[in-house]
């Protein structure tokens, strides 16, 4: 044993002064662990997660999240008036409900690609189908982001 490593601080170590509380002397023990970094790091995943959700609101461009199902998680409010949604509406549907039946086969391929780890990004001219049942088309460009 180390006894410089393992001396225990006196009651009369000034480095550890003994507490008055009332009349009476208290005395305890701590340990300080340093967190800066942890909480730097909360701090910039927070500024992060902001500017994403900034980006995504007011996106002129019409943005979903969606699972590697297709199901949509979210839609911004760009692609809720490009197709005549509201956000729960979509919610409620998979993109191969909204997307034009002759487009489905090759955005099906796209995420059966995803699904196997293939596929990491995908752009093609397709057609939704508005809720009015109008046709538009839209140029998608998609990236897989993985957990």
């Amino acid at each position: 044993m180390n006894p410089k490593r393992n001396k225990r601080k006196s009651r009369e170590d000034p480095a550890f002064p003994a507490a008055q509380v009332g009349p009476e002397r208290v005395e305890g023990t701590g340990v300080m662990i340093d967190v800066t970094s942890r909480r730097n790091a909360q701090l910039a995943l927070k500024e992060t997660e902001e500017r994403f959700r900034t980006i995504f609101e007011n996106s002129p461009a019409g943005m979903i999240i969606g699972d590697t199902s297709g199901r949509i998680i979210r839609a911004n409010q760009s692609f809720c008036d490009l197709l005549g949604f509201s956000e729960e509406e979509l919610q409620a549907q998979s993109a191969m409900e909204i997307t034009h039946p002759e487009d489905r086969a090759a955005t099906w391929a796209y995420y059966e690609g995803v699904q196997q780890g293939r596929d990491v990004a995908y752009a093609q001219e397709k057609r939704y189908v508005r809720k009015d049942g109008q046709v538009v088309w839209v140029l998608i460009s998609a990236v897989p982001m993985f957990p």
